[in-house]
């Protein structure tokens, strides 16, 4: 899990949830008419995500912190287009900024709407019936030996998700 986002954390939040919290203001519009919403989840770090990508997948998904420029060298040097490896890494210097970190920007807006809990990063990756139907992860990559590699994945905000690379 490739990033540059140096150690901050990422608000997260469950696409699970913002359909939920869509449904309950679609549903009632005269109650949330001119209702302006911020939803927020707990911030996570990347070496968290990877660690929680790991367990949901059962494949070791190993963090590598970069540098912007060398993160933008990494993504491209994967094939990945010019334009994609410098949206990625401008989404990772707003991460770097550490905005998703600020207590001051969190609501219980969320929370509130849905009448629950958010969907942690963890739970997410667990709901399977949330995800596309017929996707499966990757087959997890081995050497010659038949011992699995570890997967390479960069994180992306264009593409919504990750780019599993390496195999």
């Amino acid at each position: 899990y490739v990033t540059a986002s140096y150690g901050m954390g990422v608000n997260y939040v469950s696409p699970n949830d913002v359909a939920d919290a869509a449904m309950v203001v679609l549903l009632d519009r005269k109650t949330h008419r001119n209702k302006i919403y911020s939803l927020t989840a707990r911030p996570i770090t990347d070496r968290e995500v990877a660690k929680q990508l790991s367990i949901a997948y059962g494949v070791e998904i190993k963090h590598i912190e970069l540098g912007y420029h060398d993160y933008v060298k990494s993504i491209e040097s994967r094939g990945l287009p010019h334009w994609l490896a410098k949206d990625s890494a401008a989404f990772e210097k707003m991460k770097a900024s550490g905005i998703d970190e600020d207590p001051r920007l969190y609501t219980k807006d969320l929370e509130n709407l849905i009448g629950r809990k958010p969907e942690s990063f963890i739970d997410y990756l667990r709901n399977t019936e949330s995800q596309r139907p017929g996707k499966r992860f990757p087959e997890k990559p081995k050497d010659v030996s038949g011992k699995p590699l570890p997967v390479l994945v960069e994180s992306n905000s264009t593409a919504g998700g990750v780019i599993l690379a390496g195999h």
